[in-house]
């Protein structure tokens, strides 16, 4: 590729990222639109690693009361331990926009529940989801570039991210350096936004949620059907992925499940006390099939839990 882009329409990009990267976006609803049409210039700019991936086997974790309308019971429907209707989905995430439903799951349950903080005494469900027709790939497109590092600032290494990193490198030689710049500058503002870490306030997800979007309807004409990002919550160490909801529908099935109760915080990590496995599933009407009368816990310490935290099996 020999022709390069003016300096100019460099310098343009750059001026713009750094104004993204600088506004508090937890106080600009009112400059919503302006920001969607920045990132809509930018993102065709953008150099997305695409490729056919399996992922035979996805977790995921439920805060039940957070789908039972605020009770701390035991979930009996298969639907609510997958993904949110979309007219309930109000906020931001860091795969979606308001109104979109997306099945996020991670490969093991490391850190997933210091990401979703729950209360002390809220029941919980870990689900666990299988591919229907095994080895079954998914067109997916992957984060990449930014590296972990440990609590003292040394950097470490997340494979996947830099090999994939170094593959794209490679293959951008060809590129003149004024775009190589531009698509360098993209590829490093795309890795931010969707690792960065956030305080509880759904807008900082915005940048993230809008390039998740257009990476879900547009890129490709619209056939990504996953969605494979870093963990924030275990230093980008690890991916958590984000499905379609009906792609995961057409291809997942659930076949484990495990509920437990948070008995206490340690350490900025949690500890729970398990109570049931369910393997039993009736998917024509959509139900788990729990032993009612199987608690994997001291009689009396279930009777502890239930009072104290209004728990209902």
């Amino acid at each position: 590729m020999d022709e390069d882009i003016d300096a100019r329409y460099v310098d343009t990009i750059r001026e713009i990222v750094a104004f993204l990267k600088s506004i508090d976006v937890t106080t600009t609803q009112n400059r919503d639109i302006e920001l969607f049409e920045m990132l809509e210039l930018l993102f065709p700019l953008g150099n997305f690693f695409i490729a056919d991936e399996t992922f035979n086997e996805v977790h995921r974790l439920t805060i039940n009361k957070r789908v039972l309308n605020g009770e701390n019971k035991r979930i009996h429907e298969i639907k609510q331990l997958s993904y949110p209707p979309k007219k309930l989905v109000a906020k931001y995430g860091r795969c979606n926009m308001p109104n979109e439903s997306i099945f996020y799951g991670a490969f093991s349950m490391l850190g997933v529940l210091a990401e979703l903080k729950p209360d002390v005494g809220d029941l919980i469900t870990h689900s666990t989801w299988r591919l229907k027709k095994p080895n079954t790939a998914l067109k997916t497109c992957s984060i990449y570039k930014n590296q972990p590092e440990d609590r003292q600032g040394k950097k470490l290494t997340n494979l996947r991210s830099r090999n994939i990193d170094n593959f794209v490198q490679e293959n951008l030689k060809q590129y003149p350096s004024n775009l190589l710049t531009v698509i360098n500058d993209l590829i490093t503002f795309i890795a931010d936004s969707f690792s960065k870490k956030t305080k509880g306030n759904h807008r900082e997800y915005i940048f993230s949620a809008f390039l998740a979007s257009k990476i879900f309807n547009t890129l490709e004409n619209g056939t990504i059907e996953a969605l494979c990002y870093p963990s924030v919550q275990m230093n980008l160490s690890f991916e958590n992925l984000a499905i379609k909801s009906d792609v995961f529908d057409e291809h997942y099935q659930l076949v484990h499940a495990h509920d437990s109760c948070v008995v206490s915080r340690l350490n900025g990590g949690y500890l729970e006390q398990g109570l049931t496995d369910c393997d039993r599933f009736n998917y024509q009407s959509g139900r788990l099939l729990w032993e009612m009368n199987k608690i994997d816990m001291p009689e009396e310490m279930f009777l502890r839990l239930k009072e104290a935290y209004k728990i209902e099996l």
